[in-house]
C-alpha cells in the first residue's frame, strides 16, 4: 500500500496502532494493494468505535454505581438503574473495560487480506473475519468489484487489472 495511505491509517486510528512493527521502514507498513484500503479503514474503524462504547457504557455503570451507593438514586437515569438491576439480579456479567488490541501484521495472502491482532475479542474477530472476506470480492489495486485470478500467484483482481496482469505475463514468456 502507498506509504500516504499506510500514514493515514495509522495516524486515523492511534490506539491500535500505538506500538506497530516498524519492519526497518521507520512505520507499520501494509503488505496488500491500495484496493483494500477501504476495508482496512471500515475494519479499524468498526473496532474502534465497537471498544469506545463498551468502555464508554462500562464507564456509565461504574459512575451510576456510585451514584446510587452515595444515595443519589434520582440522579441516575433510569434505563441505567434498570441496567444495574438487571446484573444484580444475576441477568450477565458486569463488564469489564476492553483493551485495544494491537495491529500486528496486515497484508495479502492467498490472495486475500490476512490481519493479525494481539489482545483480540470475540466482537474484534468477527470484524477482522467479515473484512477478510469482502477481501475475496474486492479488487487489490483499485478497490472495485473482484475475484480471485490464478495466473503465477493467485490474486483478487478486477476484469482490468486482471486483464493487464495477464499481458504482463504475456509478455515476460515471449522469446
Amino acid at each position: 500500500m502507498k506509504e500516504e495511505l499506510n500514514l493515514a491509517i495509522i495516524e486515523k486510528y492511534p490506539e491500535i496502532f500505538l506500538f506497530h512493527n516498524f519492519r526497518g521502514r521507520g512505520y507499520f507498513v501494509f503488505e496488500c494493494g491500495d484496493g483494500w484500503y477501504n476495508i482496512l479503514d471500515a475494519l479499524f474503524s468498526e473496532i474502534t468505535h465497537s471498544i469506545r462504547h463498551h468502555n464508554t457504557r462500562v464507564n456509565r455503570l461504574r459512575e451510576a454505581q456510585d451514584m446510587i451507593d452515595n444515595g443519589y438514586r434520582e440522579d441516575v437515569a433510569e434505563w441505567l438503574q434498570n441496567d444495574l438491576a438487571a446484573l444484580e439480579n444475576g441477568n450477565g456479567e458486569w463488564p469489564e473495560e476492553r483493551d485495544f488490541p494491537e495491529v500486528q501484521q496486515v497484508k495479502e495472502k492467498f490472495a486475500t487480506l490476512n490481519v493479525y491482532l494481539k489482545g483480540w475479542d470475540e466482537r474484534t474477530q468477527d470484524l477482522v473475519n467479515f473484512a477478510e472476506s469482502m477481501s475475496a470480492t474486492t479488487c487489490e489495486e483499485c478497490g472495485n468489484v473482484g475475484s480471485l485470478r490464478k495466473g503465477g500467484w493467485i490474486k483478487t483482481l478486477c476484469d482490468e487489472h486482471h486483464e493487464q496482469r495477464e499481458a504482463m505475463l504475456a509478455a515476460r514468456h515471449r522469446p
